[in-house]
């Protein structure tokens, strides 16, 4: 074996198997009953609202040792996602447990060569999705997790046919922008790049040995920001991890999983510690083992998400971060600003939020985001304050045309959902009764 040392896909992304057979279309009959990841029906994003218990804002710290104070914003672990290559739907969570997708979007097209992997491309602290096309060696990027199709199209120069390279995603100079390589697993080769463009590698090493069939992986093993490569044997299960992107032995060396079982190898910061960790996905089961440590032993996270048997591939990334809000905080809280009613976030002494309801009895005043008695809105609340209009929105969240719950009132924007979109319309005129 020579210079031992594994990669697989790309910080917090799933390698998107070009080397697993492709599953047939997802039957609109298929019942998941651990949870279905969302009706074939939805192909706009879906995103709930945040809820109390997680971090909601963003202290103010010198975060580039400038001497000013900035604000920077809330980390969020890294979550799992899966990628339908036939129907181009992704499927992305943003907790690591069993349950609904928070996130459905289509991107790309019907094609069982995609390989997908995600990354933050524009530095704005939320990880995007990508998707790779070996035979046309082309990356697109998408700008947004969202149904807008903005995205960044470009090439590995020179032009060449790349079928089965692996692509990976990193921040590989830390400048805090994730950009994109590939593997060529016949050479045992890494190309990374710098920059999300059409050019050349900025980086080009052998690790591992050729034509063994180990698949890439990318993360920061050691939290010194820089992100770095690895591979994954699965004829042994072994990980090989790299502390720096050149060649050389791997810093790492271990075994996780289960042997010649088809399991896909994935990586990201599971428990927000800074430090990104490896983990394991059986499509077969459609099943996730993720280990907080870089250290063979039991999963520290095992959990179903998906259908089982169909050919998805894992995709991993930071989704739900929150961005940063100087209006955010308690004012209890001296390097915190005030709360900021209508965000969508509870915050310090905020009783209620957009999709956020009060107890039983009560009525969100979304002025104050204070709940009222409901016998006693008339007088507490504006005599203006039009509560019916904000309730049906809250009732509505998230609900499509079509679907149980679904109020044409509330769909303001008439877009066929009840998203932000409505609410952001509503909350400037949230006193105005004669507004509709």
């Amino acid at each position: 074996m020579e210079n031992v040392s594994p990669s697989s896909p790309a910080r917090r992304t799933a390698l998107l198997a070009g080397l697993f057979a492709t599953a047939a279309i997802l039957n609109a009959s298929v019942h998941w009953e651990r949870a279905a990841v969302l009706t074939a029906q939805v192909q706009a994003v879906t995103s709930g609202p945040t809820l109390p218990g997680v971090p909601q804002c963003a202290d103010r710290i010198d975060n580039d040792n400038d001497g000013a104070i900035d604000f920077t914003a809330v980390p969020s672990p890294d979550t799992i996602g899966l990628y339908d290559r036939l129907r181009y739907t992704f499927y992305l969570k943003y907790k690591n447990e069993t349950g609904n997708a928070d996130l459905t979007m289509r991107f790309g097209t019907a094609n069982s060569q995609w390989s997908t992997f995600a990354g933050d491309w524009d530095k704005d602290g939320v990880d995007t999705v990508g998707l790779f096309i070996g035979s046309a060696s082309t990356f697109y990027l998408k700008k947004s997790n969202g149904p807008d199709t903005a995205m960044e199209r470009f090439s590995m120069s020179p032009t060449a046919n790349r079928s089965g390279w692996l692509p990976v995603a990193g921040d590989w100079n830390k400048d805090g922008i994730d950009t994109v390589g590939l593997y060529d697993p016949k050479t045992s080769l890494f190309y990374l790049k710098n920059k999300n463009e059409t050019s050349g590698a900025d980086m080009t090493f052998g690790f591992g040995s050729p034509n063994a069939g180990w698949q890439p992986i990318a993360g920061d093993w050691d939290n010194d920001g820089t992100d770095t490569i690895g591979l994954y044997d699965p004829k042994t299960s072994t990980f090989y991890l790299r502390n720096t992107n050149t060649t050389g032995a791997a810093d790492m060396t271990f075994p996780y999983g289960v042997a010649n079982k088809g399991w896909l190898p994935v990586a990201g910061d599971w428990d927000n510690n800074g430090t990104d960790t490896i983990g394991l996905y059986d499509p077969k089961t459609s099943t996730f083992y993720l280990k907080n440590k870089n250290v063979t032993g039991n999963a520290d996270l095992s959990f179903p998400y998906g259908v089982a048997n169909k050919g998805w591939v894992p995709v991993i990334g930071r989704w739900n971060t929150i961005p940063a809000d100087p209006q955010c905080g308690s004012p209890s809280d001296p390097n915190e600003g005030p709360d900021l009613c209508g965000n969508g976030i509870l915050e310090g002494r905020e009783q209620c939020e957009r999709g956020i309801a009060c107890a039983s009895g009560f009525i969100c005043n979304s002025t104050a985001c204070q709940c009222v008695a409901v016998s006693s809105s008339s007088s507490s609340a504006p005599s203006s304050y039009c509560p019916q209009l904000d309730a049906k929105i809250k009732s509505a969240w998230q609900k499509s045309c079509g679907q149980t719950g679904y109020d044409p009132v509330a769909d303001i924007d008439k877009s066929g959902q009840v998203n932000t979109g409505d609410y952001s319309l509503y909350s400037p005129n949230a006193n105005d009764e004669r507004w509709v």
